[in-house]
Order: C-alpha cells, then structure tokens, then sequence
C-alpha cells in the first residue's frame, strides 16, 4: 500500500486518529512517519501493538455478539437447559453463567465461592493414646457388663469418665 501522504513510497506504519468521534486512518512510508514524528522504531512498535490489540477487542466483540444469549460459548449449554436440569455442560459454564449463578452460590451456600470445610484440629500423640486408652476401656467394660461382673464394670466406668474429662480439657 502506498503512503497516503508522499503517494510515492511504501507505507510501513498505519495509525487511527479519532477527532470528534471520527476515526481516519493513515498510511505512512518511514520519511513522512519521521516528519510527523513516528520515526523512534519504538513507538513504531507500541502502535502496532496498540493496532493489534484494538484489533483483538474488535474480534472478541464480534464473538460475544455472534453467541447467541445465554448460552455457554464452549460446549453450547443454554441457560434454559441449565434451568430445566439443574446441571452445567463444562467448566466454562460457571464463567458464561456467572451473572445467573453468582447470587444463587450466595443464596444456597451462603457465599459466592467455595469456602471448604474446616481442617480437623491435629491431634498430639498423648491425645491419640488417650482415645485409644478410651476405647479399650469402654471394650472391658461391656465385657464386665455382659459377664455380669458390675464391681468391676463400676471401677471401669469410673476410670473411663476420669480419662475422657482429662481428653476434654
């Protein structure tokens, strides 16, 4: 393409200058480009970057207005599918759908990301022996109980209660 203001050289550089809500768009060689103050390569480099993403804005634009409303632009899920069924078609529905489902994660779980369940608090070593000094006493005692030996299954119950308010506190 020829430069639109020498109309003799190649144009190298292509610029967009909106004035008053119109847009012209102009192709200079490097000699007119380094006269109208273009000629750092890069500032060269900015404008096209700046072309390229104006141009990336212009296509993602086109896309959003090419799918159709509520619908998943990956895997075709309609919200009324959604709606009817109550599942999601991939994961990029929770993005497509943000709008719809952010206040019901709100409303349902009570905040709008997924917050996990609390860890266990660790438990020591001495805890582990405890419960497990727990669990064989409450063994020996319903074997007391079963054998009808309740002297003992009394002396059991009284150790097991002594154990498990030292666990607790």
């Amino acid at each position: 393409m020829l430069c639109d203001n020498c109309k003799k050289n190649q144009s190298t550089i292509r610029y967009t200058e909106i004035r008053g809500g119109a847009s012209h768009t102009r192709n200079l060689c490097e000699d007119c480009a380094r006269s109208a103050g273009f000629a750092d390569p890069l500032e060269r480099t900015v404008l096209s970057l700046g072309g390229a993403v104006s141009d990336a804005i212009r296509c993602l634009r086109e896309r959003a207005q090419e799918q159709p409303a509520g619908q998943c632009p990956a895997c075709g899920c309609a919200v009324a599918d959604f709606r009817r069924t109550g599942r999601l078609g991939c994961p990029e529905c929770y993005r497509a759908f943000a709008t719809i489902l952010g206040p019901m994660l709100v409303k349902v779980h009570g905040a709008g990301r997924h917050l996990g369940k609390p860890a266990a608090p660790a438990r020591s070593g001495a805890a582990l022996l405890d419960g497990r000094r727990c669990q064989a006493l409450r063994r020996r005692l319903d074997e007391a109980v079963e054998r009808e030996e309740f002297e003992l299954a009394a002396r059991l119950r009284d150790k097991l209660r002594e154990l498990e308010q030292e666990v607790a506190a």
